[in-house]
């Protein structure tokens, strides 16, 4: 189950990055520049970094690791608990990318 659920974050990643080559159509050639476009949150990383990040803050996630491990305030919801995690650079790739599934698919 857990590998299911690494397995479908690095696709909604991917998803995130998509083929930044085909943003060449547009004239736009640069990786940053694409990600600055698409999902400005995950743009200070390559691909790859991102990717690396994300397999560890999962890792965090499901070991209960700081900063994972704080609880919910009263009258924070889930969502709003993600967010405040997308600034904690333990934890930002893995909250873009959850929020993403909110985005995308609600």
């Amino acid at each position: 189950m857990v590998e299911r659920a690494g397995l479908g974050l690095q696709r909604i990643l991917k998803h995130e990055y998509g083929d930044i080559y085909e943003a060449a159509r547009s004239g736009v050639t640069d990786p940053v520049t694409v990600m600055k476009l698409r999902n400005p949150a995950l743009s200070k990383y390559m691909p790859y970094d991102a990717l690396q990040r994300l397999r560890q803050q999962f890792k965090s996630y499901l070991n209960a690791e700081d900063p994972f491990n704080c609880k919910l305030r009263s009258k924070q919801s889930t969502l709003q608990w993600w967010a405040t995690l997308e600034s904690d650079e333990f934890a930002d790739v893995l909250a873009v990318s959850l929020q993403s599934i909110e985005y995308y698919y609600y």
